[in-house]
């Protein structure tokens, strides 16, 4: 090997590892960006993303659901249960940019969350009694 080429395979290789530096730096700040302590003390965030009024209700829910919710390698439970709390308000073309996995993805993630959201919050859910229902 000359000289040259060394000098232009270590050069390549910097190159390579800055760039490796800048995406995991990317993929720590999406990860941050959805986390648990990213909504903390912030109901104005909580109630624009997830339409749930306090950062306490929101984990108050998430913690009655999260045994129940399934395990994806894509991402945590939390990030799972915000993006389908998002879903219901934004499109999932937009989360698949946000979450950084497909669309496909996001609709499956979606629909495991609501299916377990359905399962376990059906009993929270009191209807009034038909007389009442009339007289209001």
């Amino acid at each position: 090997m000359t000289g040259d080429l060394i000098a232009s395979i270590s050069s390549e290789l910097q190159k390579l590892r800055t760039t490796n530096i800048e995406l995991n730096s990317q993929v720590e700040q999406n990860s941050r960006k959805y986390s648990e302590s990213a909504f903390e003390g912030k109901n104005d965030k909580v109630l624009y993303y997830t339409g749930l009024p306090s950062y306490q209700i929101l984990v108050t829910l998430f913690k009655y659901l999260e045994q129940h919710l399934p395990t994806k390698k894509s991402m945590g439970k939390f990030q799972m249960f915000i993006l389908t709390l998002m879903r219901l308000k934004l499109y999932a073309t937009y989360l698949s940019y946000e979450f950084n996995v497909s669309a496909a993805t996001v609709s499956r993630i979606f629909m495991d969350v609501v299916d377990v959201m359905y399962v376990r919050m059906k009993p929270l859910i009191v209807w009034p009694e038909r007389e009442k229902r009339r007289t209001t």
